[in-house]
C-alpha cells in the first residue's frame, strides 16, 4: 500500500514538473516570437509613416512656392516640383476655374491627370479622383488657378510595402487598401493560430482632412513552430522515462528498505534461535562430557554418550552455519582472526568424526603438508564449519568407506590460504547436479538422494560464505569416481606465537570399530596438559543459565582454576571488587545488562590485571560495543576447555 501510494505521488509530481518545463519553454518560446514581431511591426510602420510624412513635406513645400511668390508661371512650377517630387515618384499639378489642368509637375504623368475628375468628398471638399493615384487636394490663393492637387501613385505605395517579407503591412490609405504578399499567407486555424501575433497603427491630417490606418500582423515560422513542438514532445517523452524510471527507482528502494528490514529481522529471529539452541547444547555437551570423564560407565554407556555428543555436536554444527548462511546472503558475514595451530584444528576435525566413525564404519583420512604444523591466524569456527560440510556430504553420499582430507597452505597473488580437498568414491555429479553451486536447491533429478554426491542448498551457500569472506569453490566430479571438493579458506600470518603442537605422521587414518583399541593413539587428558598452567589462578563465572553455570564451571574447575561462579549479575560486581579475580568468563546475554558493558564497570575498579574472556552463542559481529574493548577475548559457546586454554596461554605471554 505504501509502495503504491508513493508511486502515485511520484507520478503527480512527475507530471507537474512535465508540465511546468514545458511551460516554461512554450512561453518563452512565445516571448521570443512576440519580440521579433514587434521589431518587426515596428519596421513597418516607421516605414510607411515615413513615407506619407515625406509627401506631407512636399506638399507644404508646394503650397509655400505659392504663398511666398507673387507670380508663379508654369515655368517655375514644373521646374520645382519636378525636382522636389522625383525621389518620390509623385505627381502634382495645378487647376483653373474650370477644373482643367494648368501646370504639371512631370508630362509623363499627363494622360493619368487628365483622365481625372473633380468630386466632392464625404466632408463637403472638393477632391480631384485619379485611377490608380491617391490624391489630396488643396486649395491655394492664387488668381485663375484655386487648386493644387497632389497625386501618390498606388504601385509606389505597394512598393514601399513589399519590401517587408516576413510580416503582413495591411495600409488603408482614405479609402484605397493596400496588401503586401506575405498578407495571403493568413492561417487562423489550427496550432499555427496559438503563434500569431498583430498590431495596428492609424494618423490623421486634419488639415487635409485624410487619414490612414496599417494593420500588421505575423505568424511565427512553420519550422520554427515545428522544432517547438518536436521539443515539446521530447520533453513530455524524458519527463515521463524520468517519471516511470525514478518511480520504479522509488519502489525498489522500499523493497530494498523493506527487505533489508524483513532480512535483520530473520537474522535478529536466527540470532535468537542460535542463541536458544546452543545453550541447551551447551549444556548436553558439557553433561555428557562430564558422565564419560566419569570412568564408572560401562563400554556401551560410553558408547552411548559418544552418541550424544556427536548429535550434540552436530546440531549445533547446524544451528551455526544456518546462521552464517543467512549472513552471507544479505553480505553481513565477517571473519573473526584469532592466532591457532592449523594443526591442531585438524586434529579437532578428527576427534569430531570419531564417534561418526565408529558408528557409521566409515574413516576420515587427512593428509597434511608439512607447512600445516605451524601457527596461523584464522577464523577457526567458519573454517570447521565449511570442512564439516563437505566432509558430511562425503560421508553421506560415498559409496565407499574412506574418505580423503588435504590441507596445504598457500599463496596467491599475495594472498595466502589454506587449501582443503575432500575426495570421496561415489557416484559423481551430474551435470545438472553441479549448477548448485551457483543455484540454490538444485540436485541431480535422475538420481536417488542416497546416490547424489552433493545436496542442494549446501554447496550454494558453502560458495556464497567463500564468496563473502574472500574465498574460493572448485568442485571436479567423474561417473563412478567420485567427487573432489576444493577450496580455499584466507588466513593471515600469526600475531604472536602459541604453543607447538606436532603431529604423529603427515597421514592420520582413524581406525575402525573392528580395530583394536590397543592400537589407537594414547591422548593426554586435556586436564594433564592445562592443569599446571592454570593451577591457582581464581576464576569467576557469569551466566543467567544456572545449568550453563554448572557445565561451564565444572570444566574450568577440570582445568585446575578456582571458579566462583555467579547468576544474577547484581552481585558481580560488589564481589568482583572483594576478591579481584585473575579471570572473568561472562556471559554476553544476561538479565539486566550485556557482559561487555558490565566488564567495563569491572575495569573501573580494578586494580591489577586482569583477563577478561565473553562466552555467549552470539558471534562478536552482533555484539555492537565489542569493538570498544580490545582486551576482551570473545569464545562461542559450547566451550572446549583446550581452545579457552590456547587464548588463556596468549594472554599469559602478552603480558
Amino acid at each position: 500500500m505504501k509502495s503504491r501510494f508513493s508511486a502515485m505521488v511520484c507520478i503527480i509530481i512527475g507530471l507537474l514538473i512535465t508540465i511546468l518545463v514545458n511551460f516554461t519553454i512554450v512561453y518563452y518560446s512565445y516571448k521570443e516570437y512576440e519580440d521579433d514581431f514587434q521589431r518587426k511591426s515596428e519596421l513597418v510602420f516607421a516605414s510607411v509613416h515615413d513615407m506619407l510624412l515625406q509627401h506631407k513635406i512636399m506638399i507644404g513645400a508646394l503650397i509655400s512656392l505659392f504663398n511666398t511668390s507673387l507670380s508663379v508661371n508654369k515655368q517655375d512650377f514644373t521646374v520645382f516640383s519636378h525636382k522636389l517630387l522625383k525621389i518620390n515618384s509623385a505627381v502634382a499639378f495645378t487647376l483653373d476655374d474650370n477644373v482643367q489642368i494648368k501646370y504639371l509637375s512631370d508630362d509623363k504623368f499627363t494622360l493619368s491627370t487628365l483622365a481625372g475628375k473633380m468630386e466632392i468628398d464625404p466632408y463637403g471638399q472638393p477632391e480631384y479622383v485619379m485611377q490608380g493615384f491617391t490624391s489630396i487636394t488643396v486649395k491655394i490663393d492664387v488668381p485663375n488657378m484655386p487648386f493644387l492637387v497632389y497625386a501618390i501613385p498606388h504601385a509606389i505605395v505597394q512598393n514601399r510595402l513589399d519590401i517587408h517579407l516576413e510580416i503582413c503591412a495591411r495600409l488603408t490609405l482614405m479609402d484605397t487598401q493596400f496588401n503586401n504578399e506575405y498578407c495571403q499567407d493568413d492561417a487562423n486555424t489550427g496550432i499555427a493560430s496559438l503563434f500569431k501575433f498583430q498590431g495596428s497603427y492609424a494618423r490623421e491630417s486634419p488639415e487635409y482632412n485624410k487619414k490612414f490606418r496599417i494593420l500588421a500582423w505575423s505568424i511565427a515560422p512553420p519550422r520554427s513552430i515545428y522544432q517547438l513542438l518536436l521539443l515539446v514532445l521530447f520533453t513530455t517523452v524524458m519527463g515521463g522515462s524520468l517519471t516511470l524510471l525514478m518511480c520504479h527507482k522509488i519502489r525498489s528502494h522500499l523493497r530494498l528498505t523493506l527487505m533489508t528490514i524483513e532480512t535483520q529481522a530473520k537474522l535478529a529471529l536466527l540470532s535468537t534461535i542460535n542463541h536458544e539452541i546452543r545453550t541447551p547444547i551447551n549444556a548436553v555437551l558439557g553433561y555428557s562430557q562430564m558422565l564419560k570423564d566419569n570412568d564408572s560407565g560401562s563400554m556401551s554407556t560410553q558408547d552411548t554418550l559418544d552418541k550424544i555428543i556427536w548429535s550434540a555436536n552436530l546440531l549445533n554444527s547446524v544451528a551455526e552455519n544456518t546462521l552464517n548462511f543467512a549472513k552471507a546472503e544479505v553480505g553481513k558475514l565477517t571473519l573473526d582472526y584469532r592466532d591457532v595451530n592449523l594443526a591442531r584444528e585438524i586434529n579437532n576435525i578428527l576427534d569430531y568424526y570419531r564417534a561418526f566413525g565408529q558408528i557409521q564404519d566409515k574413516h576420515l583420512i587427512v593428509n597434511m603438508a608439512e607447512n600445516v604444523a605451524g601457527n596461523i591466524s584464522l577464523d577457526s569456527t567458519k573454517f570447521f564449519q565449511l570442512t564439516t560440510n563437505f566432509i558430511n556430504n562425503a560421508f553421506k553420499y560415498s559409496g565407499g568407506n574412506e574418505i580423503l582430507l588435504d590441507v596445504s597452505l598457500k599463496s596467491v597473488a599475495g594472498q595466502d590460504f589454506v587449501r582443503v580437498a575432500v575426495k570421496d568414491s561415489g557416484k559423481g555429479m551430474s551435470r545438472q547436479a553441479l549448477r548448485a553451486i551457483k543455484h540454490p536447491f538444485t540436485t541431480d533429478p535422475t538420481g536417488h538422494a542416497n546416490s547424489q554426491s552433493g545436496i542442494g542448498i549446501g554447496l550454494y551457500t558453502c560458495n556464497k560464505v567463500l564468496e563473502q569472506i574472500g574465498g574460493s569453490l572448485c568442485i571436479r566430479s567423474q561417473n563412478n569416481r567420485g567427487t573432489l571438493v576444493l577450496f580455499r579458506f584466507p588466513y593471515r600470518r600469526a600475531s604472536s606465537e602459541l604453543t607447538s603442537y606436532q603431529c604423529a605422521a603427515p597421514e592420520i587414518r582413524y581406525p575402525s570399530q573392528q580395530e583394536s583399541a590397543a592400537t589407537q593413539p594414547v591422548k593426554v587428558p586435556v586436564r594433564d596438559r592445562t592443569q599446571a598452567s592454570s593451577s591457582g589462578l581464581s576464576l569467576l563465572l557469569v551466566d543467567d543459565n544456572r545449568f550453563n553455570l554448572e557445565v561451564c564451571g565444572s570444566i574450568l574447575e577440570s582445568g585446575g582454576f578456582k571458579v566462583n561462579t555467579f547468576q544474577d549479575e547484581d552481585q558481580v560486581l560488589d564481589a568482583f571488587k572483594a576478591s579481584e579475580p585473575d579471570i572473568v568468563v561472562m556471559d554476553y546475554r544476561l538479565a539486566k545488562i550485556d557482559g561487555i558493558s558490565l566488564i567495563g564497570q569491572m575495569q573501573q575498579h580494578q586494580t591489577r590485571k586482569v583477563h577478561y574472556f565473553i562466552l555467549s552463542a552470539n558471534d562478536r559481529s552482533e555484539m555492537p560495543n565489542a569493538d570498544a574493548y580490545p582486551d576482551i577475548s570473545f569464545l562461542r559457546k559450547p566451550l572446549y576447555l583446550e581452545v579457552f586454554m590456547e587464548l588463556l596461554d596468549l594472554k599469559l605471554k602478552l603480558v
